[in-house]
């Protein structure tokens, strides 16, 4: 992980970067504290993260200049869920946010739905919350942040628990 960590540290071009967990979670900190990130415009995470890692994430997010952010990941303590996506305020120019497989729960629903409030992200066009368990009373708690997107085109809920009556 120290060697695959260097290399990528050391190439600053990257565009676009996908981690696939647990492989290669611990090179992750190292990778996204890169001196000069700022060429990074895509990151997909997919897996297991927790911990360290997720601390980790929070805090680069409030560095780079993200486009599109895919959070794939289960497990995720309550406190780890809530810093990371406290620092998506942090990127203001976020067209794509994908947060699938998250077991997005009432809690968590809650969160993002005030997140999304207090953010008022201009430039998101694309937010999919595809796979989390979401229920009925779990979306009632994301209405009023996805109300606040003003230039969102497309909201993907597949593969939900059931979204009727919201």
């Amino acid at each position: 992980a120290a060697a695959f960590a260097r290399g990528i540290y050391s190439n600053q071009s990257i565009q676009k970067l996908q981690f696939d967990f647990p492989d290669t979670g611990t090179a992750l900190p190292k990778v996204l504290s890169c001196r000069d990130n700022s060429k990074l415009t895509d990151l997909h995470l997919n897996g297991q993260i927790g911990g360290e890692v997720a601390r980790s994430l929070a805090l680069a997010l409030g560095e780079l200049s993200l486009k599109v952010f895919i959070l794939a990941v289960r497990l995720l303590s309550e406190d780890d869920f809530d810093e990371i996506i406290e620092a998506l305020m942090s990127l203001t120019q976020l067209e794509r946010l994908h947060l699938c497989d998250s077991e997005m729960f009432r809690r968590r629903c809650e969160k993002l739905g005030d997140v999304l409030v207090r953010w008022r992200p201009l430039n998101l066009r694309w937010l999919r919350l595809s796979w989390n368990d979401i229920d009925d009373e779990s979306f009632r708690c994301l209405i009023p942040g996805i109300s606040k997107c003003c230039n969102l085109s497309w909201l993907g809920l597949e593969g939900n628990v059931s979204i009727t009556s919201a």
